[in-house]
């Protein structure tokens, strides 16, 4: 089932030409839309739950990292959770990986232009945060 949300998101994205999949799994819809950073490249996904509004934007697996870099990681993490006002970085510690999340509020009029909003700021901060995690993960 998709969720209004979702087909929002997708009438949205269709209309500014942006390239998308719709994906259906037992609870969820989503529009995946991948994006090519000037450092990376990344799927911004928008996870509807139900017909409100409130929709989860999650950037998977921005990058992984191997287990003795825990701590260097999460101190980065947490530089860019003070250093980014629109996203949150997130350890997944059983993956080793660092994820990208917002939200979209229930409230939100547009959800259509509320995810084209973050379809153009997320790349922007994942190519930010790229280079310092990495330097993390490579660095000395």
């Amino acid at each position: 089932m998709i969720y209004q949300a979702t087909q929002a998101i997708a009438d949205r994205f269709e209309e500014e030409n942006y390239k998308f999949r719709i994906s259906e799994e037992e609870n969820t819809s989503r529009v995946i839309a991948g994006v090519t950073c000037d450092n990376t490249t990344i799927d911004i996904h928008f996870i509807s739950s139900d017909d409100d509004n409130d929709v989860s934007v999650r950037v998977f697996r921005l990058v992984r990292f191997p287990e003795d870099k825990l701590d260097t990681i999460l101190r980065v993490v947490n530089a860019l959770n003070r250093q980014f006002r629109f996203a949150r970085f997130i350890v997944d510690e059983d993956d080793r990986s660092v994820d990208i999340h917002h939200d979209i509020q229930s409230c939100t009029q547009d959800v259509g232009e509320a995810a084209v909003e973050m379809f153009c700021r997320l790349p922007n901060i994942a190519d930010d945060a790229f280079p310092q995690l990495m330097k993390a993960i490579w660095g000395n």
